[in-house]
């Protein structure tokens, strides 16, 4: 049998009293493939939103397959 699950895992940034940067960021999209290219699409969206809140590049893990090119 073939089982394919997505897991998406994105921490936005909230108003907390900690600098931002102490935050981190794990982004995670399991799914691979053209047909479901969504999964990458919200990864790179919330990519954007942190770095645009003020998390450091450094602070981020991206995991995704690289085949939508």
């Amino acid at each position: 049998m073939n089982f394919k699950f997505t897991l998406a895992i994105a921490a936005l940034v909230g108003s907390v009293s900690a600098a931002v940067s102490d935050h981190w960021a794990v982004l995670v999209a399991g799914s691979n493939g053209f047909w479901n290219y969504r999964h990458q699409a919200d990864i790179c969206h919330a990519y954007k939103t942190l770095r645009k809140n003020g998390v450091p590049e450094s602070n981020i893990i991206v995991m995704s397959y690289d085949d939508i090119a």
